[in-house]
């Protein structure tokens, strides 16, 4: 148990290092930025180990695929995250992300068909208003009770869960390592971001990115957040109830609440807490009869 809730505080702990770094960078300039170099170390590793799925002629024959999977798996989520993160408390962005469960469900509600008892549909209705009335109360623009960086989370959420999808679908051809994929999506969205930071007019800021710094946090985002955290969790999942880990991942925008009152000057909030625990309770009584398929 320690170590589940170790792994992640780790996790939240690169959340807010992301925080500083957007402090000083364009959200789509930091993508392009983390996201390339994490994948040019996944793919790398790869082709350093060489990898018999990294082939030209399997990397054409899916291309189609592959560009679906980059762009709705890791370039416009990585970019709505992260403007998100930039304009809101960080915790608030991590919370919002923590409805990924719930908008699972949905999509295998109307992509595949999967009945949902009452009490899961309760579960579901309960997280979402969790998070819907914290943000809503702090967030008003346009006479509506919800701000742009929210619905940038929320976009975040939905679209970065079909990519997943869409990934397992590519995974059940047998051609690729699930980090493989992971590596080309990354390195393919940092190149997009990049293209898209300059067509944006954006500063392409490589002087304020790489000083001192921002280097350090960027490497601790990469080296803690996209690799150890995530390989912790993966362990944990392989030797854990899903549901106990899953659970035990509400844990993750508690610890970045605290990181941001303790590094960033963030206010601790009381509401906060009881949206947390409000997710986690629909999370439990969603679980209580759920069964889940291979695309989960």
């Amino acid at each position: 148990m320690f170590w589940m809730i170790f792994g992640f505080g780790l996790l939240a702990s690169a959340f807010t290092a992301n925080k500083f770094i957007l402090h000083d960078l364009n959200p789509v300039f930091f993508v392009a930025v983390r996201m390339g170099i994490s994948g040019l170390l996944l793919v790398g590793y790869y082709l350093i180990k060489r990898s018999k799925n990294l082939r030209i002629k399997h990397l054409f024959e899916d291309g189609k695929q592959l560009i679906l999977v980059c762009v709705f798996t890791n370039f416009v989520p990585a970019i709505l995250k992260a403007y998100a993160l930039k304009a809101l408390i960080s915790s608030e962005a991590v919370l919002i992300g923590s409805l990924d469960p719930f908008v699972t469900a949905i999509y295998a509600y109307f992509l595949f068909g999967d009945r949902l008892s009452m009490k899961q549909f309760l579960g579901i209705f309960i997280g979402f208003l969790s998070i819907l009335l914290l943000v809503s109360a702090k967030h008003p623009i346009l006479g509506l009770n919800i701000s742009m960086p929210v619905l940038y989370a929320f976009g975040a959420v939905v679209i970065g869960r079909y990519g997943w999808i869409l990934t397992q679908k590519l995974l059940k051809k047998d051609r690729y390592h699930p980090a493989e994929i992971n590596g080309i999506s990354m390195l393919a969205s940092g190149v997009f971001a990049l293209m898209t930071s300059f067509f944006m007019g954006n500063e392409m800021a490589f002087d304020v990115c790489f000083n001192q710094t921002n280097i350090g946090f960027m490497l601790y985002t990469i080296i803690i957040g996209n690799i150890i955290s995530y390989t912790m969790i993966a362990y944990f999942l392989k030797h854990h109830p899903v549901t106990l880990v899953s659970l035990l991942g509400f844990s993750v925008p508690i610890f970045t609440h605290f990181y941001g009152w303790m590094f960033l000057q963030e206010p601790l909030s009381w509401q906060f807490f009881i949206a947390v625990l409000g997710a986690s309770l629909g999370f439990m009584i969603y679980k209580l009869k759920l069964h889940t398929k291979s695309y989960s």
